[in-house]
């Protein structure tokens, strides 16, 4: 829990994004190299604010539909290892990594990692939260996490519960649209005119 507590101010960035193209370059330069594919429709748009303190940091996504697909291709050149714990806050995503599939629902959360080919799906216009963690950090409070990538954990009880509110409460502090979106819609907290990206 202490990982989350920040030295230094968090710096900041928001978007808003037009188009699958724009969408997964944005998601790629926040987490890592992904292809994105969505049912084509030139009303896609994503929202991305995310706070980086260190090599730590925390994303706020609102999207449509879509498949996030890290390829065997992708990990030619990776040059970093890190994880991604993914908290939904509205439907239902799936991910499968290390042949296993997961089905994870609001007020879960799961764990995926950098240095595999995974999937991860959403079939509805979803919001997550995503915390990235550098493996080199996760790994001396975590033994062998991969053991534990494309698992649903239970984020409504016990030391789930416990995780889940605090990353949410960092989530608040940090991101100011994440602070005013639990009282309106995100779309609204975000800019949209000198980030309006247009991309196919």
């Amino acid at each position: 829990m202490s990982y989350f507590c920040a030295s230094h101010p968090p710096s900041q960035r928001c978007h808003t994004l037009y188009g699958i193209q724009a969408w997964q370059k944005a998601v790629s330069d926040t987490f890592f190299t992904l292809d994105i594919h969505s049912a084509p429709s030139p009303d896609f748009r994503g929202a991305l604010c995310t706070a980086t303190t260190g090599r730590l940091s925390i994303s706020h996504l609102r999207a449509g539909p879509a498949c996030y697909q890290r390829t065997a291709s992708h990990l030619q050149h990776c040059t970093e290892e890190s994880f991604l714990i993914t908290l939904p806050l509205s439907h239902t995503v799936t991910f499968r990594q290390l042949q296993r599939h997961a089905t994870c629902h609001r007020g879960h959360f799961l764990l995926e990692m950098s240095h595999e080919p995974y999937a991860f799906s959403t079939t509805q216009t979803s919001e997550l939260i995503v915390v990235k963690v550098p493996q080199e950090a996760l790994r001396p409070l975590l033994r062998h996490p991969e053991r534990y990538c494309a698992v649903d954990f239970d984020g409504r009880t016990g030391i789930g519960r416990l995780f889940r509110q605090h990353a949410l409460n960092t989530a608040r502090l940090w991101i100011p649209a994440t602070q005013r979106c639990w009282r309106g819609s995100f779309w609204n907290f975000l800019p949209t005119r000198s980030n309006r990206t247009t991309g196919s």
